[in-house]
């Protein structure tokens, strides 16, 4: 008989810290909040529910290292979560770990790190942590962190879960997990990376901001979690964990400010999981119109691929049409007669915009494209169109090898991984990272003709990564350096490693 597949929770709530100062009001409450609704999105979701609370006192460096033995119980299919609402911190990190842009530590704050003898539970010790509950184990594995890593603390009606520069271990070797980092030589020097089991993770703030709590309807909250917990609600979980955080970024503009919630994944393809690991029952993008000062606008704009005379539909009917062309807040028509006061949910219809074509290679294999069709009816892209005619697309679907990938026409370089396996899982998410493709073409016909940003004020730095893998995680080494026309080779599956890059601006 088929095992019920188990949610297991670790929530870790912290307000009653040992230094005056420290004392935060709503960790436990955020703590309790989120245990009742993964009791109810367990039970709608067909999960058994584990949950391990350490509240106070007994979240203690070494109580939350021993808690998360309960994690060791977690079987192949089940889904882990480990939830922290408390102070956050950071540190100088030794030499060792400057392969890190800001060459940083950054740690949670336990409930007897700032008393004599005592230390934070450091980023790298977390990685290991995950990296030692996931090994050899088909698990899903998600990290929530209410708390900050920066930024200065604020006084009044929000108050910052940050505090000071954090304690360290003396030397590296004094890092939990410390045999298990793998080391790497580079110019003389040695690197230390810790182990890194695949993860998602959501994390309230940016490392240069805050996260605050404040008064939500008489109780004392973070303001993210209280976010989160109102939006995964209002939608069922049926959101990837990118649609949520997006949610969940509009919703915290509303409530405070400077704090931007983010979102980071040891496997990319995690950020396009559902929310758990939940199923996925639909790919339309929805979007919040509401009324801002002297106009109705729409949370979304020209960088989310919605152009002028795009067409969205709310849940009561109403068309609604975008009259401007603003980045990220269009304005839009047709909802003059609605409440001001409410926010409503808006699903496009057109984009505004042409559609990216596919169309099927000439080897595909005959299983794939059953499966492909049978997937696209339920998926619904708004962003894409299937084509009947291989010479009218802009790139080739290829169902072959038990696999999905996509290619330009007359090329057999995959634009990405391929989706492993054929079957509607893989189809799905395969159409997921097709999307995204289609977002960056979009992105790429954007023209900022007001810019005043000159070519010799940004620099490009390319990253080598061995393998984001999914237990021996090598730190970034640098191999590229600033150039006047970049060149990036997109998709290097037969050597073994795929690029990554980003572009820095100076000032």
């Amino acid at each position: 008989m088929a095992t019920t597949p188990t949610l297991h929770a670790l929530l870790i709530g912290i307000c009653d810290y040992p230094i005056a100062h420290h004392q935060l009001f709503g960790c436990r409450n955020d703590t309790n909040l989120i245990n009742d609704y993964l009791g109810v999105f367990a039970k709608e979701s067909g999960l058994d529910y584990r949950p391990f609370l350490l509240l106070d006192s007994d979240a203690s460096r070494n109580g939350i290292i021993k808690s998360f033995d309960n994690f060791k119980k977690a079987s192949d299919g089940d889904t882990c979560l480990i939830y922290y609402s408390g102070h956050g911190s950071k540190s100088a990190a030794p030499p060792e770990f400057w392969y890190e842009s800001d060459q940083m530590n950054e740690s949670i704050v336990c409930h007897d790190s700032r008393i004599a003898g005592g230390l934070d539970l450091l980023d790298k010790e977390l990685s290991y942590l995950i990296w030692e509950a996931t090994k050899g184990k088909d698990v899903h594995f998600a990290a929530i962190m209410d708390c900050c890593f920066a930024g200065t603390n604020t006084r009044g009606l929000t108050r910052s879960r940050m505090a000071e520069p954090s304690f360290v271990p003396k030397t590296v070797e004094d890092y939990l997990g410390y045999s298990f980092y793998k080391k790497t030589e580079k110019d003389g020097s040695v690197l230390l990376s810790p182990p890194s089991g695949k993860h998602v993770h959501l994390a309230a703030s940016r490392d240069s901001e805050t996260a605050k709590e404040r008064d939500f309807d008489g109780k004392q909250h973070g303001a993210f979690t209280h976010a989160m917990v109102q939006i995964l609600a209002e939608n069922g979980a049926q959101l990837t964990y990118h649609e949520l955080m997006r949610l969940v970024n509009l919703r915290l503009g509303q409530l405070v400010t400077d704090q931007h919630a983010q979102l980071s994944s040891v496997v990319d393809e995690f950020s396009q999981k559902g929310f758990l690991n939940g199923a996925l029952i639909s790919s339309k993008r929805s979007f919040h119109v509401r009324f801002t000062g002297s106009s109705w606008r729409l949370d979304g704009g020209a960088l989310h691929g919605i152009g002028y005379g795009a067409n969205l539909k709310l849940e009561d009917g109403t068309d609604v049409i975008v009259v401007d062309k603003h980045p990220v807040q269009v304005k839009v028509k047709g909802i003059e007669a609605h409440d001001k006061e409410t926010v409503y949910e808006a699903h496009i219809s057109w984009t505004g915009r042409p559609n990216i074509v596919l169309g099927f290679a000439e080897d595909c294999e005959g299983e794939g494209v059953e499966v492909f069709h049978t997937t696209w009816i339920k998926y619904g892209s708004i962003l894409l169109d299937l084509s009947d005619n291989p010479a009218n697309a802009n790139y080739l679907i290829h169902a072959k090898d038990n696999s999905f990938f996509l290619t330009l026409p007359g090329d057999k370089v995959p634009l990405f991984k391929r989706s492993a396996g054929v079957n509607e899982a893989s189809c799905w998410q395969f159409l997921a990272n097709v999307e995204r493709v289609a977002r960056w073409v979009q992105l790429l016909a954007l023209n900022n003709r007001y810019s005043t940003i000159g070519k010799d004020e940004y620099a490009i730095e390319l990253f080598h990564v061995d393998t984001p893998s999914l237990g021996d995680e090598s730190p970034s080494t640098l191999v590229g350096l600033q150039v006047e026309t970049p060149v990036f080779e997109y998709g290097m599956e037969k050597k073994g490693f795929w690029a990554n890059a980003r572009t820095p601006v100076k000032g």
